[in-house]
């Protein structure tokens, strides 16, 4: 049963590995996830190894593959990167690679016996490498969640659609991360015996295979042919500098910088006077699709000002300004349409909305109600 277990795993990696590399319109992000998928079939190759006592110069070979494993969690980093638009220099990919050459070059020279026997002893019994590895886990979780909630800010300033903002997918592949990472060294962190690493790493391995095919069948998204392209280092306004102007105390800088801050304040105010204008007489938030670059364009403003006055005038996002003349919008049409002929959700659609969770969303945050209790609201007056 074992035997079939951690077989049935690695053909599966094998498998899912396969179709991910030979698929038409491979990108990066698809590569990196076909690597990502077949990695562990290296650590299951390993103990079958040990479990069945096979030869240990084919052992040895197993081992030193195992290794491989210490870039599962960089590689994981490096494929949520991309699906977020963000690419890493060759010095941050070779830096993430570090601990790979490291662990490998001394079990390399711990099996060759040029290492003290204490050092060799803990690479031989491979539970350095082990916690190494868990502890990536935890590291690159960090390094991923702090990225994902900086591309999200980044999207509410650029984007006024919901579709557009999604990272559901993400989120999930994170997860499947940590169950992944946490049954697979379940054993190491509360020292169980082999027997569980030869059941919890093929358990979690088929677990983690059907649900990446469960998600092919009902998204795209794992299989589209081009990765999210919008970046957050492209697109992600730093406003440290003119938060720290608008924040400070008047008493506490310098003339100079007063001076910056005074014109800053008029600068924003007349960009904040041009929005207004230029959105309820010309009402860009009909278009689902409208943007932040589409929005600068036709202000004949760049994205950077444009953000920056949205941020500290109206104190909003782009997509929650956006998407609050939308609700206003739809309060104007629910006053018209009392009679009812029209459907709440048709009219959500008619004031720029493209999703009916969107809009429902969107009208109880700006309006404290439900467009029922709304509608009930104003046919009692």
């Amino acid at each position: 049963m074992i035997l079939v277990l951690n077989l049935l795993s690695i053909l599966n990696l094998v498998f899912l590995a396969f179709i991910l590399s030979f698929k038409k319109n491979i990108n990066k992000a698809d590569r990196i996830f076909a690597l990502i998928a077949v990695i562990p079939a290296f650590a299951v190759l390993l103990n079958l190894s040990i479990y069945y006592k096979i030869d240990f110069k084919y052992q040895l070979t197993f081992y030193y593959i195992y290794h491989f494993n210490l870039l599962w969690a960089p590689l994981f980093y490096r494929y949520v990167l991309l699906k977020i638009g963000k690419t890493l220099k060759l010095k941050e990919i070779i830096f993430h690679c570090i601990p790979f050459g490291i662990c490998l070059i001394i079990s390399i020279l711990s099996s060759l016996n040029i290492l003290p026997s204490g050092i060799s002893s803990k690479f031989e019994d491979n539970l350095l490498i082990d916690y190494v590895i868990t502890v990536q886990i935890f590291v690159y979780l960090g390094l991923m969640l702090n990225y994902i909630i900086k591309y999200k800010r980044a999207k509410l300033n650029y984007f006024s659609d919901e579709s557009s903002i999604s990272i559901r997918w993400i989120y999930e592949i994170i997860l499947i991360y940590i169950f992944f990472g946490f049954m697979a060294f379940a054993p190491i962190i509360f020292n169980l015996s082999f027997e569980y690493c030869m059941i919890l790493l093929p358990a979690s391995i088929q677990a983690y295979f059907f649900f990446v095919v469960y998600k092919a069948f009902g998204s795209s998204i794992i299989f589209e042919a081009k990765p999210i392209t919008f970046s957050i280092d492209k697109d992600l306004i730093s406003l440290d500098y003119t938060d720290d102007l608008l924040n400070e105390n008047k008493e506490e800088i310098s003339p100079k910088q007063l001076n910056i801050k005074e014109n800053l304040d008029i600068y924003l105010e007349e960009r904040y006077q041009k929005v207004i204008e230029y959105i309820e007489k010309q009402k860009p938030y009909l278009e689902p699709k409208i943007n932040l670059t589409k929005l600068a364009s036709a202000l004949e403003e760049n994205t950077h000002n444009l953000s920056l006055t949205i941020n500290q005038k109206f104190n909003m996002t782009f997509y929650d300004l956006i998407n609050s003349y939308r609700v206003k919008e739809v309060q104007r049409l629910l006053k018209d349409n009392q009679s009812g002929k029209l459907t709440i959700e048709s009219l959500a659609f008619d004031a720029g909305f493209n999703t009916p969770s969107s809009f429902y969303r969107a009208f109880k945050k700006h309006t404290q109600q439900t467009p029922s209790q709304y509608l009930k609201s104003i046919q009692q007056k």
